[in-house]
């Protein structure tokens, strides 16, 4: 077998994973293939060992030896691998068998944690998508350098949005020029090239101006502010702030949304805007999923992949925006704690079992000492 890079594999497993394996799916919903995979020894001890290797968002690869360390760690996407149903299977080989056998040895009471954990990540994806959700109404628009600039006008108190001031004096930002203020952090003393302010209105002046380079030099390119030299006998206007960090948590929400359109699921964010809950109801139904499996994990010691007929079906309303998401992450908080309870509640029984199984031993090995009576002395 060869991967796209062309290293001798043997692929041990294969599989539909994700909303076919969960019985979740539906018409349009794509298939998702997992596969585990055992290097070829020269790569193995190589440098062209991978330890994953995701093809697309739909198929991801593992390593064997990845495979188990996740499993060892309690990786949900890992458990759903090695206890997925029997319809799903696309190819096993012996290899894989062999950890199936094993497949009890992978499930703790302590495993719940890691699920919990899972659906945790999904409330707070879903929760995200109320920011991107509320951008795309409010058809946010990529801001510029100047949007963060503030002007205070010398005898003033109150600083407004440079570009406001800039239209109320009949300025242009490429007449200004900028002075940095030494120990005064992203605040600049600001000029007005007056002479070029004289050549663009009263163009029978041939007049050579200061040159100034302006607040910025490129409006759509420019990521700071641009200094000017500028003659000491010229009089400051006034002070310009730019506030930077500002600035950059912008360009930073704005990369991550303009990203997120381009990668988004069109029939998920069509779902997400009919039912108008500003959370992700997939995500949700992930997280009432992966709650579904932790009390069974806690309950039953058991891992069921495939949702019976009546978690499916509610499932399913989740997704489509059926329920009350804002109320499923509150019964979310309150399950987490149920189950710590009773997992708690299970340690504490553990505990109790094992302290009376070591008294019966004490008991066995010296029943004397065990009933407090003394041996006689000689």
């Amino acid at each position: 077998f060869y991967t796209k890079i062309c290293i001798m594999e043997k692929i041990i497993f294969r599989g539909i994973v994700g909303s076919h394996a969960f019985g979740t799916n539906t018409e349009t919903s794509d298939k998702d293939i997992a596969e585990i995979f055992v290097c070829d020894k020269d790569d193995l001890l190589g440098f062209n060992y991978k330890e994953h290797d995701d093809i697309d968002k739909d198929n991801r690869r593992y390593e064997v030896g990845k495979f188990i360390k996740l499993l060892m760690n309690g990786n949900p996407n890992m458990l759903e691998i090695l206890y997925l149903p029997e319809d799903c299977v696309l190819i096993k080989e012996p290899e894989f068998e062999m950890i199936q056998k094993m497949s009890k040895t992978f499930i703790t009471k302590q495993l719940f944690h890691t699920f919990v954990g899972y659906a945790n990540t999904q409330i707070n994806k879903a929760q995200g998508l109320n920011k991107k959700i509320n951008w795309e109404k409010e058809k946010t628009i990529r801001k510029d350098v100047l949007d963060f600039c503030y002007f205070l006008e010398f005898g003033n108190t109150q600083a407004i949005p440079v570009k406001k001031w800039l239209e109320k004096e009949g300025y242009k930002q490429e007449m200004c020029g900028l002075v940095a203020i030494d120990h005064f952090r992203y605040n600049y003393l600001l000029f007005i090239d007056d002479l070029q302010w004289v050549k663009e209105t009263n163009h029978r002046f041939d007049i050579k101006t200061h040159e100034f380079k302006g607040i910025i030099q490129d409006v759509e390119k420019s990521n700071d502010i641009s200094l000017s030299s500028v003659p000491e006998y010229c009089v400051s206007k006034g002070i310009l702030y730019f506030n930077k960090d500002g600035y950059s948590s912008h360009c930073k929400d704005y990369r991550e949304y303009t990203q997120w359109l381009e990668k988004r699921n069109d029939i998920r964010f069509q779902t997400n805007k009919q039912h108008g809950q500003d959370y992700d109801s997939k995500n949700i139904m992930h997280m009432v999923r992966l709650l579904q499996m932790a009390r069974e994990i806690v309950e039953h010691n058991v891992i069921n992949v495939r949702r019976n007929l009546e978690q499916r079906n509610y499932l399913l309303r989740i997704k489509s925006g059926q329920e009350d998401l804002k109320q499923l992450i509150i019964w979310a908080e309150q399950e987490k704690e149920a189950l710590n309870l009773i997992a708690e509640l299970d340690k504490a029984k553990a505990n109790a079992q094992n302290r009376d199984a070591q008294d019966a031993d004490d008991e066995v090995v010296n029943p004397s000492i065990a009933g407090n009576e003394r041996l006689p002395i000689d």
